[in-house]
């Protein structure tokens, strides 16, 4: 997520105060879970903190890191709102840009459709399906994959959305005309000649165990009686 998110973030451009720039939400299903990644860009001049929606199924998991513009990430508490299901940042967004990650992770059933809300002012928000996955639903604007990760990434308009995450269906190996190897023809004889060979060794051995043994020469005969 995090190099998908400078990849969308580099590029952002000035907004106007308490909005978030940039909103990606990454769904990264597997395992009967799903994990969601939500990156911000905002800034404000009223020291406001960011308001963000979480859903109940998280059971109020979720992890928090706030980076202000050249500083580090630090790890960021969250308090409930009086909305239902809404959360907020407890940092201070000051004046300048400021990237907040949250993570959090929720059942999930292949097929099933995901639903979510955006509580926040986005000039621009984007859903973000990985590598191998797309993404249908209503409001979505599908912008293509990311060069260097390949994830999918969609603009969404609306305050709302509910989506289904369909696997990309894989080159079909088999559709191509098939190679098969084509052994000479005396490979089809193979056993013939393996009977043949071991015919052939046998004979030898049963020929050499009848030979006579060798009996001295004359000469070996005079030498020794000498």
């Amino acid at each position: 997520m995090r190099g998908i998110a400078w990849v969308l973030l580099l590029s952002a451009p000035a907004m106007a105060a308490t909005k978030v720039s940039k909103h990606m939400i990454l769904l990264e299903p597997g395992g009967g879970q799903m994990v969601v990644d939500e990156t911000y860009l905002c800034s404000t001049t009223d020291g406001g903190r960011l308001p963000f929606y979480l859903p109940v199924a998280a059971n109020g998991q979720v992890t928090v890191n706030a980076t202000a513009a050249g500083g580090v990430a630090i790890a960021a508490a969250v308090k409930k709102t009086s909305k239902p299901d809404v959360y907020a940042v407890d940092v201070p967004v000051k004046p300048g840009e400021t990237r907040i990650d949250l993570s959090y992770t929720v059942p999930y059933t292949e097929g099933a459709a995901y639903e979510g809300k955006i509580v926040t002012q986005d000039d621009n928000t984007y859903l973000i399906a990985p590598n191998g996955m797309t993404l249908q639903g209503e409001n979505l604007n599908d912008l293509g994959q990311e060069p260097r990760t390949q994830a999918h990434i969609y603009g969404l308009t609306g305050a709302a959305y509910k989506v289904v995450l369909t696997a990309e269906e894989a080159a079909d190996s088999d559709s191509g005309p098939r190679i098969e190897a084509i052994l000479p023809r005396i490979y089809g004889k193979a056993w013939l000649i393996v009977a043949l060979a071991l015919g052939a060794l046998a004979l030898g051995l049963v020929l050499l165990y009848r030979a006579p043994a060798p009996t001295a020469t004359k000469e070996t005969n005079e030498r020794g009686g000498r």
